[in-house]
């Protein structure tokens, strides 16, 4: 089911979610449903439960092969339970990044701004099968990961912006880029 999606000034985006435990995974399987049907809707790469009002360590990552990003390893949606993150690199990249939680009136007027992000991290959660998985990831994944990661202890991305310079409109970026 499509839900809607908080916006910032929602307290909610600024609370810490909690882990959940496998006695409770079953109840969390609709969530599970929503956050994809609702990312498939918007079209976009990462969802975390906090943004759909579920104060829960729980997020979707679904990413797409495209000409901006390249081949991807999987475009199937990713179950992410209870993340950490366990080891970083010492050298971050700036990246463009927009946030459903942070729109405009059209897609044209969301904003994004450059984000310093680690490189690769090393990460550990479960997946809707409660798998512990642990693995190294780099670039676009990363990022989307650590983005989404934020969204779970209240932090968003224009939270992580150095400078508010590269803060601009996504319609903006597209003819200037």
């Amino acid at each position: 089911m499509i839900v809607d999606i908080l916006e910032i000034g929602d307290p909610l985006l600024r609370a810490t979610s909690e882990d959940i435990s496998v006695a409770n995974l079953a109840d969390y399987l609709g969530v599970f449903d929503n956050l994809v049907d609702t990312l498939s809707d918007a079209w976009w790469v990462g969802i975390s439960a906090p943004q759909i009002g579920i104060l829960k360590n729980i997020f979707v990552i679904r990413l797409k092969s495209t000409k901006n990003y390249g081949e991807l390893a999987s475009e199937e949606p990713q179950f992410i339970i209870n993340p950490k993150i366990i080891a970083s690199s010492q050298t971050k990249s700036l990246w463009r990044e927009w946030c459903l939680s942070i729109p405009g009136s059209t897609p044209a007027s969301w904003l994004k701004g450059k984000v310093p992000r680690h490189d690769w991290i090393e990460v550990e959660y479960i997946d809707e099968k409660w798998t512990l998985i642990t693995r190294k990831i780099e670039w676009f994944e990363a990022i989307v990961f650590q983005h989404e990661f934020d969204h779970l202890r209240w932090i968003l991305f224009l939270d992580r912006m150095t400078s508010l310079e590269s803060l601009c409109t996504y319609e903006w970026f597209l003819k200037n880029r």
